[in-house]
This record gives C-alpha cells, structure tokens and sequence, in this order.
C-alpha cells in the first residue's frame, strides 16, 4: 500500500470519527425537516435603520463620520438605552470570516485590508459602537468575540482588533480557544443548551460567555452567500459563534465546514436552531462598502479575480433590534428575495422576528433609493431568488381630507400594492396601512396639527416604492390646493388626461338646502389643476335623474340640474351679489353658464367657462377650463383675463343642484361646511369659500 493511499484512508477515518462524535454530542438530527409557511407571520412593528454616507467613495469614510453614521442608525433603530444598564455585561460579534481574499486559482487570494474591505467588519464600526456603549455602560464588562475560519487571534491582529485600535475592550476572546481544548465536551467554557424545538438537533453547545451575556450584538456585513444566499446577522452568530473547538474541522483548523452540510436545507434548519437558541438582542450592520458573490470574492466559485470586483460601495450602516428584519431589508438591499431564503421564513414562522415588510418600518435612507443588484451563484439547494421586478405598485388618491385630528384617505390601488406609510408635514404617521386601501381612516395627535402637506408612500412586497405629495383639505379651514399642469387637459369629458390621475379628489358633500340625498341620487367628487391660463375642475357627479325644464338659461337656472362653481379671483370675499368681487357661474346641463350681474339680472357668461360632460349611466363626468377675471370686469367690454402663478390664493367652492321632479331642486350640496342655520349663502357672499392655492 502507498503511503498516499495510507494518508487518504486516516484522513477518511478521522473525517468519519469527527461527524460520529458529532452526532453523539448534539443527538439526533430530525431529518424530515419542517414546512415552511407560504404566508409570513406578521409580528409587532419592527424598525430597520438604514443610514449612508455622502462620501463618494466607501475607501474615503474617515472615522468622525462613521461614529456619525453608527450614532445616527443607533438611535433610528430605537438606541441603547432601554437595552444596556451599567454594570451588564456586553459581548459583540464581529464577522472575521478570513484574512485573505480567493481571488486566486486553487482557493489562493490575497489580505484583505483591515479598513472598507466589505468581506470583514471594519473595527472602526466596533469602535463607534463601543463609545456608545461606553457611554451609558463604563463600569460593565465589553468583550469582542470572534470564531474565525483562520485562527481568530490572527484575524484579530490583522484587521485591528486591539486594545490600541478600539479602546474601551475588557477582552478580545479568540472562540476556538476560549471554549476549551479540542473535542472537550465538558470544557467549563461551553454551556450545553437544550434546544427541543430544534429543526436539526435538540442540543447546541455555546461558549459560555458569550450565550450568558446580558446584551449580545451582531455586527455583520453586508453581503450574499454562496450556501446561504444571504449573510447577515443571523449567520454571522449562526456559524461564526460556534465553537472551534467542538465543532471546528480540526485542532489546528477552527473552520466549522464540517459540522454541517453548507449544500442543503441542513443549513438553514441549523441557522435556525443555533440563532433561536441565543438571538442577538442587536444589529449593527457594516454595509460600508457590501460585497457581491459572497461571502468573499473568490475565484473557484465566481470568476473573481480582485476584491474591487465584489465590492459594491454601498456607505451604509444598517441597525435594529430585530435581526431577522435587519437581514430582510439587508437582502432588498441587494436585490434578492427575502422570501426565498428559508431561514428568515423558519425563524419568522416560529416568530423570532418580521419578514413581511409591512411589518418592518425602515427609517432613514429608503431601501430603493440606495439598492443595487448584487450578483450571486449560490450552490444551497435552495439556490434563492433575485428581485427580477423593480416596478413600483400604482396608486390613485381618490380623495383624502384631514378633519380636525382624523385622516381620511380612499385609495384606488394596483394589484401588486402591498402597504402605505402616511408623512403629514413632513413628520411620519406611525401607522402602516396593509389593506382596506379605499376606507383608510387614522386618529391623528396634536403634533399633527395645522399640517396639510400630505405624502403617500406606496410600496410593494420587494420595497419598491412610488411616492405622491398632495395639500390636504382641512374639513375645518376649507384649504385646498391645485398642481399646475404644463400638459393642457383636452376639455372632452373623458378625464383621462396626465393632470388627472395623480390629483387628489375633493369631495361634495356638505348639505346647504333641502334634504340629504341618499348616495345612488347624488354623490360627488372634484379635482382641480391650473396653469397660467386656465383653472381646470374635473368633477363627477352621481345624480339618478338628470332634469331640466326650465327652457331660458336666464330663468330659474338654479332650480334644475346645474353644476356652479364660485370663484373670488383675489380671495378677498364680502358680498358679491350684484357686483363682480366674485362670480357664481351656474353650469346648465346645455353649457349655458349663467349668474347676477351688477344690475341685479342674470347674465350669461358663457365665454368665461369652456365645458364639457360625459354620461355614463347615472355617473357625470364633467370637464371645465375657467379664464379668471377681477372685480374690475365689466360686462359686454373687453376684460383682461387674469395670469395665474404659484401661490396664488383664490376663493373657491363648487356646488350640485339636484332636481329630480319637482319645479325647484330637492336637494343643495356643496364642497365646504357652511356655520349657521341658512346655509344657502355662498350665492351671495364670498366670506364663505374655501381657500385654494395654486402650487407647482
């Protein structure tokens, strides 16, 4: 026999000897597994912080500003505070996976550097961590630990992780070495945990300082994995918190390849177990620089012949107390699907923490106006999923008003519409809105008051997002607003033009004479848009009768179907009844367009107002364009219309009468709240309108 033969058959023994004794020791894996939930489980709110550099240029962040970054994502994410009392004692966990790269046929590569390498945990984040620690903790005991594929000692001195380079560590504590010697099972540095519910096995061993910590934080990077599809806080404790010695691949080598199958459902089922036995209590994410082909560039598996080649130069930091939210948002970040990877689904499924974004309130930097689509070829028979749809979900404000401290917003929404966040003066609404979308109310406090800049963030499942700002109507003030258009409606009718579909509809609704209408006889609906010529109205009205039997458009106009629209050009108000300071154009169901003029006769003005509408069963899409004069207008001479601009502020409403069979209207319904027994005055007195400003 060869003396190669001979050192293949040992090392084939000793391979057999160390999964035995494995198995012994963590007792029997299951084996049959456990479904994984198609419909995520939905948790109480989690927050993912997420916080980027305006450096260009990952290699160009100098340390003031990470301490920045790191302070800024540690207080999104909900602080320490509540989380670390002086005197606890602090373990964190750094990903240094490797010394060097694999950039080089044959699993060879070169050292990485110890600063924005994207492969390993820049020390200077732990540093900034441990100052903030430092700051509400300085008598407590802080430990950096660390299960290297290398020996961790030497990762620690290579990528500077020392006393000199992060002051404020009590200890630097190599796993492999601080759990005991090699295969010692009873080392008083372990701690046997038993774990029932395991998926894999029922037991796990953990060092014992780091499993009885009273505050554990993951410090993971950014990346995707070859096995895992993503690594992140939950695998950098999963598989770089188990101790070399008991599970490493040999006394020299302290890499746990072998503890488990990397190429299986087994993996996952073991980043569940080991994570759910011990979960982080923090995440405090490298994503300076992030790297793709993870979780290290490496030639035998991608192709990649430089480290520049996997890094991404992403500037960010990520943070939260949920770690399976954090690797979530961590894997959108990258352009891959949360969904497909089975560890997130196990851990949420046995409600370890969110992955149904709807349930994870990402502040700071929105995740999909800072992705990128990392590549991956991933060997896991679970191979994962990249995001291949970044579309955006559409939406459609049907109407929205703010009434005193309530918000009110009816929304026509897409399919593939997932959730809404609400920002009311720039502030958040703290309520995330994932169904019900066309009867959505929220009670609102006071720090809300006296804002009406509204915006909409629509997102689907992936976080891609589309946003609409609008001005609320305010149900006590009667604000409105109207976005100036630079493409013209077509006055047709139909509706359909640029300026309309991302208006917000105003309601009509308000009773000011006879009785109310039941909504099949009438309901109504208005939007408005501007440009320097021109106001448009495009409002559709439900009215079961349309009727009209007044046949001169100068008699009794107001007694039959009529659309009117009141508009004070200069938002002066007072009494407009026989003079010009306002006008009240009545709008026939035949386009005549009729109102008092300044001797005390109605007048046609049918030149004013340029309309069309559409009948569609009992719903009336009326379109109008209005030329706006002052109150210096005469009538029958020639009048200079007035130019409209941002920020004008106008005095406006618009009213229905609804006549279905009597000589005069049943019912009077208008778009503002009138005080007052006689409400029926808007005809006069121009004190009464609402208050629209046009903006850009």
């Amino acid at each position: 026999m060869k003396k190669g033969d001979i050192k293949s058959i040992l090392s084939g023994i000793l391979l057999f000897s160390m999964i035995f004794t494995l198995t012994l020791h963590l007792s029997e894996c299951t084996g049959t597994g456990k479904p994984i939930n198609l419909i995520p489980r939905k948790l109480p709110v989690s927050q993912v912080a997420i916080v980027q550099s305006s450096s260009e240029q990952a290699e160009d962040i100098t340390y003031p500003e990470i301490r920045t970054l790191v302070k800024q994502a540690v207080e999104l994410a909900g602080g320490f505070e509540s989380l670390i009392s002086d005197g606890d004692t602090i373990v964190l966990k750094p990903n240094l996976v490797t010394i060097n790269d694999y950039t080089l046929p044959g699993w060879q590569g070169r050292p990485l550097p110890a600063e924005a390498n994207g492969v390993t945990t820049d020390y200077r984040i732990t540093k900034a961590v441990v100052e903030l620690i430092r700051e509400i903790n300085p008598t407590g005991i802080v430990s950096i630990m660390e299960g290297s594929s290398v020996p961790t000692e030497k990762a620690f001195e290579h990528f500077n992780y020392t006393h000199e380079s992060i002051p404020g560590v009590d200890e630097f504590l190599a796993i492999e070495n601080d759990s005991g010697a090699f295969r010692d099972w009873k080392s008083p540095g372990l701690v046997k945990v038993p774990f029932p519910e395991g998926l894999l096995h029922d037991a796990y061993y953990y060092n014992k300082k780091y499993y009885e910590a009273d505050v554990l934080i993951s410090l993971p990077c950014l990346k995707n994995h070859w096995s895992a599809i993503v690594t992140g806080s939950i695998k950098n404790l999963g598989i770089g918190a188990t101790p070399g010695n008991v599970y490493g691949n040999t006394a020299r080598s302290p890499g746990r390849n072998s503890m488990v199958n990397h190429d299986t459902m087994a993996l996952h089922y073991w980043l569940h177990d080991y994570f759910m036995a011990r979960p982080a209590d923090f995440v405090i994410m490298d994503g300076l620089q992030g790297i793709q082909n993870g979780p290290t560039p490496c030639f035998t598996m991608s192709g990649t012949t430089s480290l520049a080649e996997g890094q991404m130069n992403m500037r960010l930091i990520l943070a939260g107390r949920d770690s399976v939210a954090v690797d979530t948002i961590e894997s959108l970040l990258m352009g891959w699907d949360p969904f497909s990877v089975p560890y997130l689904r196990l851990l949420n499924a046995d409600g370890v923490g969110n992955i149904d974004t709807s349930a994870i309130n990402v502040v700071g930097a929105p995740v999909d106006g800072v992705r990128k689509v990392f590549k991956g070829n991933v060997t896991n028979s679970s191979k994962g999923k990249v995001i291949e749809d970044r579309t955006p979900p559409e939406i459609s404000i049907q109407t929205a008003e703010l009434d005193h401290n309530t918000l009110r917003v009816n929304l026509k929404s897409h399919e593939d519409l997932h959730f809404v966040r609400f920002f009311l003066g720039g502030k958040p609404i703290e309520t995330i809105i994932s169904g019900n979308f066309d009867t959505i109310t929220i009670d609102l406090d006071d720090s809300f008051k006296n804002a009406t800049e509204l915006t909409i963030e629509a997102y689907d499942i992936y976080l891609n997002a589309s946003r609409q700002t609008i001005n609320l109507p305010y149900a006590g003030d009667d604000r409105y607003t109207a976005k100036k258009t630079t493409l013209l409606p077509v006055i047709d009718g139909i509706g359909d033009d640029s300026c309309w579909q991302t208006g917000v509809w105003y309601p009509i609704k308000e009773l000011w004479l006879g009785e109310q209408p039941e909504p099949e006889d009438f309901s109504g609906q208005y939007k408005l848009a501007w440009s320097e010529d021109k106001l448009y109205v495009l409002a559709e009205i439900t009215d079961d009768i349309l009727r009209d039997i007044h046949p001169s458009p100068l008699v009794d106009y107001y007694k039959d179907d009529c659309l009117e629209v009141f508009i004070d050009a200069d938002a002066s108000g007072g009494i407009h009844t026989y003079n010009y300071n306002a006008f009240a154009y009545h709008i026939s169901l035949t386009y005549d367009v009729a109102d008092l003029g300044n001797t005390s006769q109605p007048r046609l003005y049918n030149d004013h107002i340029e309309t069309k509408r559409v009948d569609k069963g009992t719903l009336s899409t009326w379109e109008i364009a209005v030329t706006l004069y002052d109150d210096s207008f005469i009538y029958d001479k020639e009048n200079p219309a007035l130019k409209l601009y941002s920020g004008m502020r106008l005095g406006f409403a618009i009213a229905y009468c609804d006549n279905d069979s009597e000589e005069d209207r049943e019912s009077f319904i208008g778009s503002i709240k009138i005080q007052g027994e006689n409400k029926n005055i808007a005809w006069m007195n121009a004190d009464v309108f609402g208050s629209l400003t046009l903006v850009e």
